[in-house]
């Protein structure tokens, strides 16, 4: 995997870019996008109009896996500063308020 994290003023572009057999990618991420529409991930379409998973092209599999990897990033960062933030007031009440 190559990572590039490029800086233009005030914004960033940050890519991923995977390269590997073209059937073992393709495989990859179908299997991905299915478990991740499975799971409620995409636009299902409605009750009159379903969307059918097998409807989906690669650019909507791909749409499927780029917001499954963006919330993931969020949530691992949200969780480290929550856990910062619980050790930080652990340890201030410990010093402050127990006998130590």
């Amino acid at each position: 995997m190559t990572a590039t994290f490029t800086v233009n003023g005030d914004k960033v572009t940050i890519k991923f870019e995977y390269t590997a057999p073209t059937l073992k990618v393709t495989d990859t991420i179908g299997t991905a996008a299915h478990y991740l529409w499975n799971a409620g991930q995409g636009d299902h379409g409605t009750d009159e109009t379903p969307i059918l998973f097998d409807s989906l092209n690669n650019a909507k599999k791909l749409a499927l896996i780029d917001a499954a990897l963006k919330q993931h990033i969020i949530n691992l960062a949200k969780t480290y500063e929550a856990n910062a933030a619980a050790e930080a007031a652990s340890l201030a009440i410990v010093q402050d308020k127990f006998i130590t």
